[in-house]
């Protein structure tokens, strides 16, 4: 078993659904959501990219974890969902925008320490 989440910023859900095809074909999206479990009615803690990604890593609403908004690093002390899988044996990795820690400070932050054990996402910065 897998488990692959993707985080986008800016992407209604509008844009996914199987009526918009014409619009933007996502083919494999498309195939990707039939065979696994989308989530028609989630609502984010946060409406900022730093902060709502924060969330889903703790599971913790911003109060919670100090992200309060983009610019803010969370805390690699904090338990994630991604630290909780290698425990319990699973590989993990983290692949694009991954946003934990604020642009300003670089490119070659080491984001392994948030529960990732492959990183690729210096290209796409």
């Amino acid at each position: 078993m897998n488990i692959v989440l993707f985080v986008v910023d800016q992407l209604s859900a509008k844009w996914l659904e199987e009526g918009s095809a014409l619009a933007c074909p996502t083919p494999k999206l498309d195939r990707l959501r039939r065979a696994g479990t989308t989530f028609a009615n989630a609502y984010t803690s946060n409406p900022v990219c730093c902060a709502a990604r924060a969330t889903l890593a703790t599971g913790l609403t911003s109060r919670g974890h100090g992200v309060l908004q983009n610019g803010y690093r969370l805390n690699p002390e904090l338990p994630t969902v991604m630290g909780a899988l290698q425990t319990a044996g699973w590989q993990t990795g983290g692949f694009g925008k991954l946003h934990f820690e604020p642009h300003y400070r670089g490119f070659d932050v080491d984001f392994h320490k948030y529960g990732f054990d492959v990183v690729h996402n210096r290209a796409l910065c």
